[in-house]
């Protein structure tokens, strides 16, 4: 597949500013105009080995719906 045939990302999202920034700056080299991203730690936590198919069902839900999911985060 092609970065250009890409339209939706479902990224890790810890939420801290250097891994943000990190995952960020990976996506601004792998495409020439970054797609839709989110993510959705922020709503559901980090359920370590659970994590991947939560996301996956919220990601199916997506494709199924045609609705990106949306963020959350939580300001300090």
């Amino acid at each position: 597949m092609k970065p250009s045939q890409i339209n939706y990302v479902n990224a890790h999202g810890t939420g801290t500013k250097l891994n943000d920034v990190m995952e960020l700056n990976a996506l601004h080299k792998v495409f020439k105009d970054i797609p839709s991203v989110s993510s959705s730690k922020g709503q559901i936590g980090h359920t370590l080995g659970g994590a991947g198919v939560f996301e996956a069902i919220i990601v199916a839900l997506a494709i199924q719906r045609h609705r990106l999911p949306p963020n959350y985060s939580r300001t300090k």
